[in-house]
């Protein structure tokens, strides 16, 4: 089975590529369809299932912040490609919530491009490259070693490797 960074460079290269990654734009070339709804908090964030018609993606907006739907969606769209490439064999549950998220983490945000940026960058400024919440930029920097911890008004923030704290905005 490829990684869930092997499926996400593919996924890229099919659909063209480009920052911010057009995560709408995959979902319909792969025939997914994609529905924004106000379900109660119970329902979560997001949900995949798939019927005879194909693949559905539910985003909850209620519960999903606008500047996260974009990450949630490549996360649901991981579950469909997992689900593709695993071809009925069993994964746990927590192993394949860290594919998804592995999976959304390199479609929106690939890794070689991070290495590039996060030395001559800032975070909002990634954040908008990137088109991903605060969250999102600081655990990929972070799961590619190229955040540090810098306290923040009494609070721990990250913040881009090479950047002083004078240049970045959190």
């Amino acid at each position: 089975m490829r990684t869930a960074q092997e499926h996400a460079r593919r996924a890229r290269a099919y659909v063209g590529g480009g920052l911010p990654f057009d995560v709408k734009a995959l979902a319909k070339s792969l025939g997914i369809e994609v529905r924004y709804l106000n379900l109660p908090r119970s329902s979560g964030r997001a949900a995949m299932v798939r019927d005879k018609a194909g693949w559905l993606v539910t985003i909850n907006v209620p519960m999903c912040p606008r500047d996260a739907e974009r990450f949630q969606l490549a996360h649901e769209l991981g579950h469909v490609m997992l689900s593709i490439s695993l071809r009925g064999r069993p994964i746990g549950r927590r192993a394949a919530e860290a594919w998804c998220d592995a999976f959304a983490a390199e479609l929106l945000m690939p890794e070689e491009d991070v290495r590039r940026e996060a030395w001559r960058s800032t975070m909002s400024l990634m954040c908008r490259r990137y088109g991903v919440s605060k969250t999102a930029m600081t655990l990929r920097l972070r799961s590619l070693g190229l955040a540090r911890v810098v306290a923040r008004n009494g609070r721990q923030a990250s913040e881009p490797a090479a950047c002083t704290p004078t240049r970045i905005r959190l």
